[in-house]
C-alpha cells in the first residue's frame, strides 16, 4: 500500500473513531497513525530476485552447510516464484487472514509446515487453540450454558459458562436451546471468538480483543474441558513441529463437575499429567509456564500473584519458569509500577513491553530496569534506539509476534514491521504466536511464513531465529541441550526433504 493510499484508509479509520473512541483512545489511536504515516526508508517493497540481500547482523554467528545452502537457496526460489505469480494483487502483506486459504496450498507454505520449530516462547493459555475446537465441544455438551443477550456489567454475548449446583443468571441460555433456533450460530460465534476482516471497522480492538478472552475463558476453564483443549491444543503445536511450549497463565482455578475447584499445586499436577498424555503422540514434547499478573490490577493484587508463582515454583521449579506482567500496555500501569513487588531474583522475568507506537510508552525501560531476561513486541522500541543497543549489549531477546502485531493494528503493512530493522541491527529475536485461536491462526507456521517472505529472510536467519527459542528459553541447561540435539536431528531430516 503506498503512503498516499494509506493516508486515505487512516484519514477513514481516524474519522469513525472520532465518535467512539474516549479522548484517551483516540489520543493513542493518533500515536500508531502518525507512526505508520512515516513510510520506512528500509521497507522491503521491491522483491526483485537481482536485489542486493539483507544483511541479517544478528544471525552472524550461523554458519550454514553445503546442503543448507542448496536448501536456502530452493526456498527463496519458492518464495520469488509466489511474488511474482500474485506481483499485480498481492495484499497479503496488509492482511494475513484474507490470504489465508490460498497461502496454505503454496509450496513454500507446506515446505515451511514441515520445518522443526524448536520452542514457541510467547503463547497465552486459553487462546492456544483452535475457536472452531471451543465450538464443537460446546454444542455437544448439555451442561454448557451461553449469555445470549446484550453486554452487561458481569457478561457480554456468546460467553460460555457452565454453573453445577447453581442458580442459572439471567440471559443465560443451555447452548443447545440457541442452536435450535439459530442455524448459524457456528458462523456467529466464529466470528465472536476470532478477530478477521469484518472487525476492521471496530474503533478500539483491543475491547474486543479482551471480550473474546471473557467469552471462552469460562469454558476452557472447566475440568473436563480443559484436560481435552490442552491436549488438542499441544497435539497441534506437536504436529506443527514444535518441540516444547511456554505457556503465559495466571494459573486461576478450575472448575470441577461437582462445583468445586481444582488449584495450585492439583492445577499444575493436571497441566503435567496432559503432557504425558500428548508424549504418546508426540515423545519428547515439554510445558513450561510463564506466570501472569494483570497490569489492570492493584499493586497488592499483583504482589500476591507472585508470591504465590514463587511457592509453585519452590515446588515445580522444572515447571513454572518465569513471570510476566500482561494487559494492553496504553491502558494499564507500567511495568515499573509492579517494580516494588515483582523481582528478578526470585522469579525470572519475560516481561511484555512495547506492544505501543506511543513514545510515552516505557515499558521497555522498566523491563530493561526490572531485569527482564525477554521482552515481548517491542513495537515502539523503534523509537528508543539506546534502548536497542542495550538489549544487544545484555543479550536480551525479544519475542516478536508478527500476525499478532498486524491484527491488533500495530503494524499496517508487515514489510515495514519494525523487527525487520532489529534484526538487521544485530538484535536477538525468537518467533511467537500470542494468541492463534483468536487470529485465527496456530502453531507457528503462519508466523514463520509471514517472517520469511516479508522481511525476506535467508535460512541463516530462519535457523538462528529457532535456536533462540530454545537456548533463551527458561528451561534448565541440562534440557536445553536435549532439546538443541533433538532439532539438530530434526533439522537434517528437513534438510534433506528440501533438497530432494
Amino acid at each position: 500500500m503506498s503512503c498516499p493510499d494509506r493516508l486515505d484508509h487512516l484519514t477513514n479509520k481516524v474519522m469513525t473513531a472520532a465518535s467512539f473512541l474516549t479522548p484517551f483512545r483516540f489520543l493513542i489511536l493518533l500515536q500508531i497513525i502518525a507512526f505508520q504515516l512515516a513510510c520506512n526508508p528500509l521497507a522491503n517493497h521491491d522483491f526483485r530476485p537481482d536485489k542486493p540481500r539483507i544483511d541479517f547482523s544478528f544471525s552472524a554467528d550461523i554458519r550454514l552447510s553445503p546442503d543448507e545452502r542448496r536448501a536456502g537457496e530452493k526456498l527463496e526460489s519458492m518464495r520469488e516464484q509466489l511474488l511474482n505469480r500474485n506481483r499485480h494483487n498481492w495484499s497479503f502483506f496488509t492482511s494475513f487472514i484474507d490470504w489465508k486459504d490460498r497461502i496454505v496450498k503454496e509450496e513454500l507454505y507446506r515446505t515451511l509446515e514441515k520445518m522443526p520449530k524448536g520452542g514457541i516462547l510467547h503463547l497465552h493459555a486459553t487462546a492456544t487453540g483452535d475457536a472452531s475446537w471451543i465450538i464443537d465441544r460446546a454444542l455437544n455438551m448439555p451442561e454448557c450454558y451461553i449469555y445470549w443477550g446484550n453486554k452487561s456489567d458481569n457478561y457480554v454475548t456468546g460467553q460460555l459458562g457452565f454453573f453445577p449446583d447453581r442458580q442459572i443468571p439471567t440471559g443465560w441460555f443451555r447452548i443447545s436451546e440457541i442452536n435450535a433456533s439459530r442455524p448459524q450460530l457456528k458462523d456467529e460465534l466464529i466470528r465472536l471468538y476470532t478477530i478477521g476482516p469484518e472487525d476492521d471497522s471496530i474503533p478500539d480492538i483491543w475491547t474486543e480483543f479482551e471480550a473474546i478472552f471473557q467469552r471462552t475463558d469460562g469454558f476452557v476453564s472447566f475440568r473436563p474441558v480443559f484436560i481435552d483443549f490442552y491436549r488438542h491444543a499441544f497435539e497441534t503445536l506437536g504436529r506443527d513441529g514444535i518441540q516444547f511450549a511456554e505457556l503465559r497463565t495466571s494459573i486461576d482455578p478450575i472448575l470441577n463437575e461437582d462445583g468445586s475447584w481444582t488449584t495450585d499445586e492439583h492445577l499444575l499436577n493436571l497441566y503435567q499429567e496432559i503432557v504425558m498424555q500428548v508424549n504418546e503422540s508426540y515423545p519428547g514434547f515439554t510445558l513450561g509456564i510463564v506466570a501472569c499478573a494483570w497490569k489492570g490490577e492493584t499493586l497488592e493484587a499483583v504482589r500476591l500473584k507472585f508470591e504465590r508463582a514463587k511457592v509453585l515454583k519452590a515446588k515445580y521449579p522444572g515447571l513454572i519458569v518465569g513471570f510476566d506482567l500482561v494487559g494492553e500496555e496504553d491502558a494499564n500501569q507500567n511495568n515499573g509500577y509492579f517494580a516494588s513487588v515483582v523481582s528478578s531474583n526470585q522469579i525470572p522475568l519475560y516481561l511484555h513491553g512495547g506492544e505501543s507506537l506511543s513514545p510515552a510508552n516505557h515499558n521497555i525501560q522498566d523491563a530493561i530496569n526490572m531485569h527482564s531476561l525477554r521482552i515481548s513486541h517491542g513495537i515502539n522500541l523503534v523509537n528508543f534506539p539506546d534502548l536497542e543497543r542495550t538489549m544487544i549489549r545484555n543479550s536480551i531477546l525479544l519475542e516478536v509476534c508478527p500476525i499478532s502485531n498486524q491484527v491488533l493494528g500495530y503494524v499496517t503493512d508487515m514489510r515495514e514491521h519494525p523487527a525487520l530493522n532489529y534484526l538487521r541491527h544485530g538484535l536477538q529475536c525468537s518467533i511467537g504466536s500470542d494468541d492463534p485461536s483468536i487470529f485465527r491462526s496456530s502453531g507457528l507456521t503462519d508466523d514463520f511464513f509471514v517472517a520469511y517472505v516479508s522481511w525476506r529472510l535467508d535460512l541463516r536467519s530462519v535457523k538462528k531465529l529457532i535456536l533462540n527459542s530454545i537456548t533463551f528459553s527458561g528451561m534448565p541447561v541440562e534440557q536445553k541441550q536435549k532439546q538443541l540435539d533433538e532439532f539438530n536431528i530434526r533439522w537434517k531430516v528437513f534438510i534433506k526433504s528440501v533438497i530432494q
